[in-house]
């Protein structure tokens, strides 16, 4: 879901997921909270902010899919 963003490669994301400890508490991660990230400065906080909240809601689709199936 990182790797859709513009300005985060390998090093980035590794850096993100390694703070939050993974890619569901950095999706609910604010953007003073991306800025403690080493390596993301504020407009790079916005941005993955701005663009993180249509892949949360993918991913919340995602996870609520399987439940149609079996309700």
């Amino acid at each position: 879901k990182l790797d859709h963003i513009p300005g985060i490669g390998t090093k980035r994301k590794h850096q993100i997921l390694q703070h939050f400890g993974g890619i569901q508490a950095a999706l609910r991660s604010s953007i003073d909270e991306l800025q403690n990230v080493p390596g993301i400065n504020k407009s790079l906080a916005e941005l993955i902010y701005d663009l993180k909240i249509p892949l949360k809601k993918v991913s919340d689709f995602l996870l609520f899919l399987p439940n149609l199936f079996y309700a």
